[in-house]
């Protein structure tokens, strides 16, 4: 803001509380303190930390706007919305913010109540985040049966299943119908072997899959039962 402007503000407002918007450096900044005059230099721009990613954390840094100032926060959408319960320094951010853009707008309250609100940039639009995982591992539930273990998720999501028949010479099939966290071998399995995929899914982040390893191949134990090859447990 240019001296010229910063003195006609003075003469039009003549310590009167500004009500409307004044433009500051390109950002909108509305309720001028009473010294009109000294709104150049003390509302600077604030600028938002983190990344706009779900489950982090966006932490304003408002700037230096000098002694006795009382400072507070207001999350908004980038349509204009305000972000609900988000009237705080800091923002985690949710699921339901993916697709969206997030800014703050910092007022600054002075001790004659007169107050001077400015705007931020705009995050990037927020991302899903990704899971964290681990290799699941088959487990024994009997001598027809395997079961799957998922593993350590962070954090832990709606988990899915897969189970998959290794056959020599070719490629891992999903069977059909073999979606529970347990699979009963049958004849279609003897002599292959068995692997179970485990797909983690969870509001706001990307689902991931991960494949267990392959059991040893399937034996029939001439009784019309079809075991996992002992050796593997």
């Amino acid at each position: 803001m240019g001296n010229t402007h910063v003195s006609g503000l003075r003469k039009a407002l003549a310590g009167v509380v500004v009500a409307a918007v004044i433009a500051l450096g390109g950002v909108g900044v509305a309720a001028a303190p009473a010294n009109a005059a000294t709104v150049a230099g003390i509302a600077p721009i604030p600028t938002i930390g983190g990344a706009a990613i779900v489950g982090r954390t966006l932490t304003v840094k408002p700037g230096s706007w000098g002694a006795g100032v009382k400072l507070g926060y207001q999350w908004f959408f980038g349509n204009g919305d305000k972000v609900p319960s988000a009237a705080t320094k800091t923002l985690v951010v949710r699921p339901g913010q993916v697709g969206r853009v997030l800014h703050v707008v910092v007022t600054g309250t002075w001790k004659n109540g007169s107050k001077v609100s400015v705007r931020s940039a705009a995050t990037g639009t927020v991302q899903k985040a990704t899971l964290t995982a681990s290799i699941p591992t088959l487990t024994s539930e009997g001598v027809t049966s395997l079961g799957v273990f998922e593993g350590s998720w962070s954090p832990v999501p709606r988990f899915s299943y897969q189970w998959y028949r290794v056959c020599p010479g070719l490629a891992p099939a999903a069977i059909v119908r073999a979606t529970a966290s347990s699979y009963t071998v049958g004849k279609a399995d003897n002599g292959c072997r068995i692997q179970a995929q485990v797909t983690g899914s969870l509001d706001g982040y990307n689902s991931r899959s991960t494949m267990s390893a392959a059991s040893l191949a399937v034996r029939e134990d001439g009784t019309d039962w079809y075991i996992v090859y002992p050796d593997y447990f």
